[in-house]
């Protein structure tokens, strides 16, 4: 799982330009996929600080909010609408929190990216989804969108 998270991380740093950081533009939406990369390069800081402790079960809880923020950032950047991503720059309030919260969660997030983003940025989050989201059973919500 560190490993793991390892190369998830690199991969982020690497696509955000490495330790030589340029957006392409300063669009509402490039800051705000910038935003969301930067948080997946948050959670994976946390989970080797909690591996190391070691809370295992804490840390496929960071994995999972890592791989979740990554996926978000691609959606921003090559799904979400203009429209969506005005909810997300908006000033927060009220309004703005509950038009927030109108937004897809990961599992839509992971299906709307395919075939519209370069296959490298959906592979990993299809990969995690595939091998760490269990399977549903019958008369359960299990493996439903979230």
């Amino acid at each position: 799982m560190l490993d793991r998270s390892l190369e998830l991380q690199a991969d982020v740093h690497r696509m955000l330009g490495g330790d030589e950081l340029q957006l392409f533009d300063d669009s509402p939406r490039t800051l705000v996929t910038l935003s969301a990369a930067q948080t997946s390069v948050e959670h994976g800081t946390a989970l080797r600080v909690v591996l190391a402790q070691p809370l295992p079960a804490a840390g496929i809880s960071m994995m999972r909010l890592q791989h979740d923020s990554l996926t978000r950032a691609v959606w921003l950047l090559y799904s979400a609408s203009d429209e969506q991503i005005d909810r997300l720059v908006a000033p927060l309030d009220a309004a703005a929190e509950k038009a927030a919260s109108k937004l897809p969660m990961a599992q839509t997030m992971l299906d709307e990216i395919v075939g519209r983003s370069p296959h490298a940025a959906v592979e990993r989050s299809t990969h995690f989804k595939d091998v760490n989201v269990p399977a549903p059973h019958p008369g359960s919500d299990a493996g439903k969108d979230g």
